[in-house]
């Protein structure tokens, strides 16, 4: 029998991720549960056959209930032509893909019914035209033709025998995916909704898995393919994009553009717009080919499996919520029905409670999404393990940012995940420069960053036999748990313990990462050439890195010795530290605000374990929110001055109705342009409970808020991503040939890396020198305000040197 093609074998993989090949596993399922043979079947059988059965009869009972009793229903009219299995099937995946990124009961309910509707269009035209339908089938299986072309022609052969499709209304699909996430949650118990308040007036109702669904995805033998996320690598390297809706994954009935959006017009305009060099960079680092490491994977595998909770994995545990602080009992769920607080006089004491408890659920909230999260990296893994290269499909933003298609696994994921992956290609680390490279990255993944390069050299050889004793026994070994990115670092323990014992020629497949020093940063102060913030974030030569969370926070310890209050003193004697200040810095170039900047101290203060202030931090947290924020003022002036201008420019446009739109220094047009929307309440099923959830319709006016609101981040963001697609080709072209890319890190091997090193930087200074990026924004948005004279000024540029960057040793280190 004739072995199947590369191609073969990956047009199988598109199809059973499309859920194409959803028929035969279902079969499989089916016949298991009607043979009598549920206690033998394999484990991923049994935990699909635990949502998917009880699912699909409920749906089977209610479509044949309301129609034997003439019931009107919204949901009826569309499930009644949808067979149960199959939609049991897309509920079931559509909640388990969702659910670890904790979107709204809302979002989900419509990404459900969106799934079905998919469904429901192509099995109508299958029907109407069942040879033309058998015809498109036989040949992407008789072919290697690309399936957007596929899909293309079956679009325009639906479109000439006038086959209408009438689109599903918003409310109506409201109804039919709440209707299936009521049925999922009735009768599986592996989810329940659950209630976060974002704001004092808005309260979200989001989904998150129950512990009957975490206890059976613990075991790896239950781990089944309802764990299987919907884009998956592949195992060919990715079509090649060359135009908006051609490159990415070869067979799947479903186009994606090479931009996620909505704005068909804007994606129309890409054809005639020249885009090669985009193309040509997305195409490299698509083209990467990786590899799972098999060491780190049976690693994480013991780990989970005996909940050692080492490298971060902690997160297993249960928290429970605190006592009553009245009769110091254990409290239900159910706070209301708690007798104490049932009492007037208790009422403060309840207020205190329930903010303590809040964060409690918040944090076993996130904890299972998380568990769900590594559950789906182990599941991807042992789907590829034995590979010897796999793919990741790359698709951009709208500000040109560039992410990987499958979630979860990949070059972009959390650190189990970029732990458990390294290069296809490995290349000989041949002489003492890759092999210090190696070494930093080593330091580096530690948490020894912070100083020389020379001095995270020093401290590798000071840990080597540390080193080597982690990549030995691991689970014996464990100091290698205690590092910043565990499970990167103990992927680095596997590769320098085999090049000790191998030395120079030793072949390295692991990424070697150089990060940017508060990348927005860098970028405001290049581009506004600030000295004094272009000297914090590292554009200059120096002797050692500058750190510009650490001097943040010296300033407002300093700021807390002047206070003298009491409230200072206890925030004092928290010694604050850069984790306290690195977040609200990080992401200030990126639109936060004195709001998130709370909350962040909030989640510091609940990581030291300390309580100054009791249950209550409240007013702590936002003293200390407003020291910080003043500081970081105090040490990026020029950046403020800059998102300060760009959000005026952005009102200035909105006042008019129009979307603001630029090009990136290497031609990436982009669009930002946020509606409005309408809310109106729709009165939903779930369970014996109505809810009434805000729908969100867009309009045809621009949101002025978001407009202004988004411009800082979107913009800067779409300057990082030049950088990175300007970087790729230079490096490319130089020879570097594998990429490990996350907007502001640029990982490649360790034999690669001096030249990364130069390459990244070259791209830098030539996108900026000169050229006033300011400026060619302004003259862009006075062809189209109707009075140009309400644009501001332009901010003041300062004198900093930018071929400096050149030499600046940590600008990326």
């Amino acid at each position: 029998m004739e072995q199947p093609t590369m191609m073969d074998r990956e047009r199988e993989l598109e199809l059973e991720m499309a859920g194409l090949g959803r028929e035969r596993f279902l079969r499989s399922i089916l016949s298991a549960t009607q043979e009598g043979h549920e206690t033998t079947s394999p484990g991923a059988h049994t935990a699909m056959r635990a949502a998917i059965q009880p699912v699909s009869d409920a749906v089977r009972t209610f479509v044949e209930t309301k129609a034997a009793r003439g019931q009107p229903s919204k949901a009826l009219r569309y499930l009644s032509r949808i067979n149960p299995d199959v939609v049991a099937f897309l509920t079931a995946k559509t909640i388990l893909d969702t659910i670890t990124m904790r979107r709204a009961v809302m979002q989900t309910a419509l990404a459900i019914a969106s799934a079905l509707e998919d469904e429901d269009r192509f099995s109508t035209f299958s029907r109407e035209n069942h040879g033309i339908w058998e015809w498109e089938k036989r040949k992407v299986q008789d072919s290697t033709h690309n399936r957007s072309h596929q899909r293309r022609v079956l679009m325009a052969n639906m479109s000439r025998r006038e086959t209408l499709w009438q689109t599903w209304p918003l409310t109506d699909k409201l109804h039919v995916g709440q209707k299936c996430l009521d049925m999922f949650i009735r009768t599986t118990g592996m989810v329940s909704i659950a209630y976060r308040r974002k704001r004092r007036d808005d309260t979200l109702a989001f989904l998150e898995p129950a512990e009957s669904l975490l206890a059976m995805m613990a075991d790896r033998n239950q781990r089944s393919e309802l764990l299987s996320p919907t884009y998956m690598p592949t195992i060919v390297p990715p079509q090649r994009w060359s135009a908006p809706y051609t490159g990415g994954y070869w067979f799947l009935h479903r186009r994606l553009p090479i931009i996620k959006t909505n704005n068909r017009e804007y994606l129309s305009k890409l054809d005639s717009t020249a885009m090669q060099p985009i193309y040509d960079a997305v195409n490299a680092m698509q083209e990467t080919g990786w590899k799972v490491n098999n060491r780190v994977l049976d690693v994480l595998n013991e780990v989970w499996d005996r909940d050692l909770g080492l490298g971060g994995t902690e997160f297993k545990v249960h928290q429970n919520l605190p006592l009553c602080p009245v009769c110091q009992q254990l409290v239900d769920r159910e706070k209301k029905d708690h007798p104490c607080f049932n009492d007037p006089e208790n009422k403060d004491q309840h207020k205190v409670w329930k903010r303590a408890a809040s964060k409690v659920h918040a944090a076993n909230s996130k904890n299972r999404s998380k568990q769900l999260q590594v559950a789906k990296v182990l599941w991807v893994a042992e789907k590829f393990k034995q590979e010897a290269a796999i793919y990741f499909p790359m698709q951009m933003d709208f500000r040109g940012r560039v992410y990987a298609l499958p979630m979860f696994l990949g070059p972009q994921g959390a650190d189990w995940a970029k732990g458990m992956l390294h290069f296809a290609e490995g290349k000989a680390i041949t002489d003492d420069r890759a092999q210090g490279w190696l070494m930093i990255h080593g330091a580096n993944t530690y948490g020894f960053d912070k100083v020389s390069l020379e001095d995270r050299v020093a401290w590798t050889e000071k840990h080597t036999q540390d080193i080597l004793r982690c990549a030995e026994d691991p689970l014996s070994n464990t100091w290698w748990s205690d590092a910043d990115k565990p499970w990167q670092f103990l992927a680095f323990c596997f590769e320098y313990a085999t090049f000790v014992r191998e030395g120079f020629g030793f072949v390295s497949h692991l990424a070697v990462a150089l990060d940017g020093s508060c990348n927005g940063l860098q970028h405001f102060s290049a581009m506004l050439r600030d000295p004094i913030g272009g000297k914090a974030v590292n554009l200059v030569p120096d002797e050692k890195p500058q750190d510009i969370y650490q001097t943040v926070c010296d300033r407002v310890i300093v700021k807390l010795k002047d206070d003298g209050g009491e409230v200072a003193a206890k925030w004092l004697a928290l010694n604050p530290d850069r984790a306290l200040t690195k977040r609200p810095v990080m992401t200030m170039p990126y639109g936060s605000t004195m709001f998130s900047c709370r909350e962040y101290v909030s989640d510091w203060l609940t990581a030291q374990g300390s309580k100054p202030w009791g249950d209550d931090s409240l007013e702590a947290e936002v003293f200390m929110a407003k020291l910080i924020w003043q500081s970081i003022g105090e040490v990026v002036v020029a950046a403020r001055k800059a998102m300060a201008w760009l959000q005026k420019a952005a009102r200035v446009a909105a006042a008019d109705g129009l979307p603001v739109a630029w090009t990136t220094p290497d031609g990436f047009p982009v669009l930002q342009a946020y509606a409005e929307t309408k809310a109106r309440r729709v009165k939903t099923i779930m369970g014996d409970t109505v809810m009434k959830l805000q729908l969100q319709e867009y309009t045809d006016k621009i949101d002025k808020r978001k407009q202004a609101g988004g411009i800082s981040p979107n913009y800067v963001h779409s300057l990082d991503a030049c950088a990175l697609r300007l970087y790729v080709l230079l490096a490319k072209a130089n020879g570097v040939t594998s990429f490990a890319l996350v907007h502001d890190s640029y990982g490649t091997h360790a034999a690669d890396t001096d030249m990364s090193a130069a390459c990244l930087r070259e791209a830098f200074v030539d996108m900026y020198l000169g050229s006033n990026h300011l400026e060619t924004f302004r003259e862009a948005l006075a062809g189209s305000v109707t009075d140009v004279s309400k644009l501001p000024p332009l901010p003041p540029m300062g004198d900093l040197d930018l071929d400096l960057i050149r030499q600046a040793e940590y600008f990326f280190a």
